[in-house]
């Protein structure tokens, strides 16, 4: 009897008493939560591991980015072993740059997001987003072995 009562009223906290939340309402609060954790910890002057993918365009090479004061200093390309000129510092993102992405995803009702964080300094560490149930339009971020500077 007791097992019954109790499963009674966990149906009816599931069910009704309660609204669970969205799964956009999930993803905003856990981009909340890390952006502030990362605006706590955030260095003025890191680098980091980035690769972007597009399953349409581009699959790019892992990049060591070096950033100060929230500017791209320095790209660095692994598969060439050579620095990026500045001209083209504009085609990577900085982490500040990767939250701005989560929200777009999440503001545009992607169809789907997974995200991945640091624990620690709460930055992205891996974004997946598919915006339409289209072939092509995928993107892929990683954002990993970052080091204060």
């Amino acid at each position: 009897m007791k097992v019954l009562i109790l499963s009674g009223m966990l149906l009816l906290i599931f069910t009704g008493c309660s609204e669970i939340p969205s799964s956009t309402d999930f993803l905003q609060k856990q981009l909340d939560t890390n952006t502030a954790l990362w605006l706590s910890v955030k260095p003025s002057h890191y680098k980091f591991d980035y690769l972007f993918i597009t399953t349409s365009t581009y699959s790019g090479p892992l990049y060591t980015v070096e950033v100060q004061n929230n500017l791209i200093i320095s790209v660095f390309n692994h598969e060439t072993n050579a620095a990026m000129d500045a001209s083209l510092f504009s085609n990577f993102k900085v982490i500040d740059n990767l939250f701005t992405v989560i929200q777009d995803a999440i503001t545009k009702k992607a169809i789907k997001l997974t995200v991945t964080y640091n624990l620690e300094k709460g930055y992205p560490t891996f974004i997946d987003i598919d915006m339409k149930e289209i072939l092509g339009d995928e993107e892929k971020y990683t954002a990993t072995a970052l080091v204060t500077l």
